[in-house]
């Protein structure tokens, strides 16, 4: 019979031969008649012809087969057989040869040994029982080796079903199943709510070379992300937990290298990269490039020309970052590509009409909702093209006067107000003036842009109407538009008159004869005189002077037509000519004058008897006076008549 002794074999290796046996993870029964076998910790019970074992472990199809051989033998053989179960140990990638037991110290029986179902990864010496490795042995690939040794004593025969045990080592690092995943997270998660599962490890060694845990190693910026691991029977396991707010604009993608370990000596790792996107919510407004875009443009400028091109972004992605513009208080002058931000003329323009324009643009994404940025400030400013020559307006002074200059006017007088417009407006509207004619008596002196004022140059000799009545000039305007317009404005300028000429008698003296009888009314002289002057100044009138004479009352003279008249009767006897004096006079404010004399002689009537006074004359003569000789002169009433007494011969 068997004893029951039970020895250690091997490296690390151990047999037990025991009614009990402690066996690393499993426990062991050696007892008789029963064959009891445990397989993932069930208790399940065979009976066999007188032997009981109690094992962990199922029996391997080798030993089943051995097994009804052995059962087959039993029944062949009418007698009592015995069947011992016996383990050993031995740590897995030994070298070929390593010591795992001895069946000859370990049992009872002696040799020769015999299996009946020989394996390459064990050698058995059938004469002493001695168990080694026949290669070097991989735990992951066969845990257990199990196989039958028969020991046939005289018409006994003993089977020891031998299970040999793989002890595991440190050999095998963790295994992810994937060296790099994705996985995509929403940016409006919340921390701590949000778990990402799926990335797990897998370790062949088993127990505390078994995987252990996990740990972040690296990509985990600011720790916006931590482990969250759990211990299961099955295996260890985690999930990448969120710790903070994600924002996408930020940072778009978190690479985690994260690393799965074993708690072997030394440490076995592995590492895995796993790829964190984080995913777009519309929680950012586009935004200009600029907050206000400039741009000119030339009035003539086409329809549809391009004028400028605004730019917007929006930190989102997709339809949440695509952005499309639109105009807003605008007149219509300019439209705007929704999709590029272009900006077009719409209409045609005209610098007079107006010389900017101002507009805002609105960029608002394509989201749903959309998000709208704050408006930009668009200015276009029109240039001006020189289409249009200026104009002039000459306004003399006082408003409204004419075109006229005194010929009293001295140097630097003003005389008119000229203001200059120019419909194209802008830089043309700094004109050149200049003016011709005039013969140097007239300039043009700057008051600003816009305005100047005709005056009397500073070089002008006086003014004479009488001698130059007018003066034609040319005053022009030239813009500074390429090419250049001018507008020109001719003007007569009339040289008003100032009482500066008295009356002039058509003769130096005047010569008129009257009767003495003629009746009141009857006309004597006309005089005439002339003003070369003008207007009132050149209206004369003409008046009797009363003093040079005693005798101006007996006449008189029409103020306006120069005629003298007689207002009375004239007398002959008592003076037979006058001398009359007539003054003609203009109606100027300061009123000029000249005067003239009228020499009128009054002719006889005969309306007087001769009277000698005296009464009586005595003369006397000598006999022998040559003749004729006047001797003798008669008066009358004082005056001389002369000689009409001559001596004749008798």
């Amino acid at each position: 019979m068997p004893s029951s002794k039970a020895r250690s074999g091997g490296v690390g290796g151990r047999s037990c031969h025991h009614d009990k046996c402690e066996m690393g993870d499993g426990e062991v029964s050696f007892s008789k008649g029963i064959l009891m076998s445990s397989v993932s910790g069930i208790i399940r019970t065979k009976r066999t012809h007188g032997c009981l074992v109690h094992r962990k472990m199922a029996l391997s199809w080798r030993v089943c087969i051995a097994l009804l051989v052995l059962w087959a033998l039993i029944c062949a053989r009418t007698c009592s057989a015995q069947q011992d179960l016996l383990y050993y140990s031995v740590k897995e990638n030994q070298p070929v040869g390593t010591f795992v037991g001895s069946l000859q110290d370990d049992t009872s029986f002696g040799s020769p040994f015999t299996t009946l179902n020989p394996s390459a990864e064990f050698m058995i010496e059938s004469d002493t029982g001695i168990i080694t490795t026949g290669a070097v042995l991989d735990r992951e690939t066969a845990p257990d080796q199990e196989f039958v040794i028969i020991v046939f004593a005289g018409e006994m025969f003993t089977a020891l079903v031998v299970t040999i045990r793989l002890n595991d080592t440190n050999d095998n690092n963790p295994i992810f199943s994937q060296d790099n995943r994705t996985f995509e997270v929403t940016e409006a998660v919340q921390p701590y709510m949000t778990k990402i599962n799926g990335v797990t490890a897998t370790d062949a060694d088993e127990g505390i070379n078994g995987i252990q845990g996990y740990r972040i190693v690296g990509g985990n910026i600011d720790n916006t992300f931590d482990l969250d691991v759990r211990v299961r029977e099955t295996g260890v396991y985690m999930d990448i937990v969120v710790n903070k707010t994600l924002d996408r604009e930020t940072i778009s993608m978190y690479t985690l290298i994260i690393e799965a370990y074993d708690g072997g000596d030394p440490r076995l790792t592995a590492n895995t990269t796993v790829n964190i996107k984080v995913t777009d919510v519309n929680d950012n407004s586009p935004v200009f490039t600029l907050t206000s875009f400039t741009a000119t443009i030339n009035e003539s400028a086409p329809v549809n020309t391009t004028v400028l091109q605004v730019t917007a972004s929006d930190e989102d992605e997709g339809l949440n970052g695509e952005v499309v513009f639109n105009l807003q208080r605008d007149d219509g002058f300019f439209r705007i590509d929704p999709a590029s931000g272009i900006v077009y003329l719409n209409k045609v323009l005209n610098y007079e009409d107006a010389q900017a324009h101002d507009f805002l643009v609105i960029a608002q994404d394509k989201a749903e909702p959309p998000m709208s940025s704050q408006p930009a400030y668009v200015s276009i400013m029109v240039i001006n093209i020189n289409e249009k020559p200026p104009s002039l307006e000459v306004l003399f002074l006082p408003d409204g006067g004419a075109s006229q200059v005194s010929e009293a006017a001295v140097a630097d007088t003003t005389l008119a107000r000229i203001s200059v417009t120019d419909p194209d407006d802008g830089v043309l509207t700094n004109v050149s003036m200049t003016i011709t004619g005039g013969a140097g008596q007239f300039d043009l002196q700057k008051n600003s842009n816009q305005v100047y004022f005709l005056i009397v140059a500073t070089t002008a000799s006086s003014f004479d109407r009488e001698e130059v009545a007018s003066y034609d000039i040319s005053i022009r305007a030239t813009d500074h538009g390429s090419p250049p317009q001018h507008a020109e404005e001719n003007l007569t300028i009339a040289v008003t008159d100032v009482n500066d000429n008295p009356p002039i008698f058509d003769l130096p003296l005047y010569h008129a004869t009257i009767i003495e009888a003629s009746e009141p009314g009857t006309p004597v002289k006309q005089v005439h005189a002339t003003d070369a002057d003008e207007g009132v100044n050149a209206q004369i009138i003409y008046r009797i002077s009363p003093e040079g004479t005693d005798y101006s009352d007996w006449f008189e003279i029409n103020p306006m037509s120069g005629l003298v008249t007689t207002l009375q009767k004239v007398d002959r006897e008592e003076t037979g000519s006058v001398f009359l004096t007539v003054i003609a006079s203009d109606e100027g404010e300061i009123s000029l004058s000249s005067s003239v004399i009228i020499n009128i002689t009054i002719t006889d009537v005969n309306d007087n008897q001769p009277v000698f006074f005296p009464g009586s004359y005595n003369a006397s003569i000598l006999e022998e006076q040559e003749i004729p000789y006047c001797f003798l002169q008669v008066r009358k009433h004082f005056f001389y008549l002369g000689c009409f007494i001559s001596l004749f011969n008798f």
